[in-house]
């Protein structure tokens, strides 16, 4: 069943779907990416970014640090985080982020 309600954002349907498509319920999608997306605007998440700029190329560190800290913050208010969501979860994203830089180090991606 797919995200049919207004999203917002292309991100927040894409998340709502992808969560759907676990058999979870969209809003799992749309609380984990706004949870992720909150972490950064934080103290903590401004003093990664100060430490990993914000490039071109998603930083895995500032990106799992951003995962780890929207995850406490749901978990503070009971909503709904999982970060295993595919196709641009946070553990996706980091998966993806990896091999990139696997890659870009010469091995074997």
């Amino acid at each position: 069943m797919r995200f049919t309600r207004q999203c917002g954002t292309k991100f927040n349907c894409a998340y709502a779907n992808a969560a759907s498509a676990r058999n979870e319920a969209p809003d799992v999608g749309v609380s984990t990416l706004e949870f992720h997306e909150l972490s950064h605007e934080t103290k903590f998440g401004e003093a990664l970014t100060n430490q990993y700029p914000v490039t071109p190329t998603l930083s895995l560190p500032r990106e799992a640090g951003t995962g780890s800290a929207g995850r406490r913050m749901s978990d503070a208010v009971g909503a709904p985080f999982d970060c295993s969501i595919p196709q641009g979860g946070c553990q996706w994203t980091l998966l993806h982020l990896a091999k990139d830089l696997e890659s870009s180090e010469g091995g074997a991606g």
